[in-house]
């Protein structure tokens, strides 16, 4: 049986949970997109060998985080959210600092 990793993340445009899983062979060959039913939101994961990043909506602020960890984190790690205090200093958001949104870094979001 081939081990699979969730993510997910509240869609910012129509509020819905998105969960999308894939499978860790898949996630080290290329970048996925996993996109909200609704087509307007997708979180984004790549990798370079090196860094495992992700690009996540956030549901609390509407915008957009990145956040970098080791390649292994992901797929073979106990997964990632930007407001773990592992990865807190490594999420930034897209537009604004989560400071000036009122946003601690809350999207959700996970892998594991």
């Amino acid at each position: 049986m081939e081990e699979m990793r969730s993510f997910g993340y509240i869609c910012p445009h129509c509020g819905k949970a998105v969960l999308h899983q894939r499978s860790v062979f898949a996630l080290s060959a290329a970048a996925a997109r996993m996109e909200c039913e609704c087509g307007q939101e997708a979180l984004e994961a790549q990798t370079d060998g090196v860094r495992f990043r992700l690009w996540v909506p956030c549901g609390v602020c509407g915008g957009h985080q990145q956040a970098a960890c080791g390649a292994d984190a992901v797929p073979h790690g106990r997964g990632r959210g930007p407001a773990g205090p592992q990865t807190q200093a490594a999420v930034r958001h897209s537009r604004r600092a989560p400071a000036e949104r009122g946003c601690g870094g809350g999207g959700a979001w996970a892998a594991s």
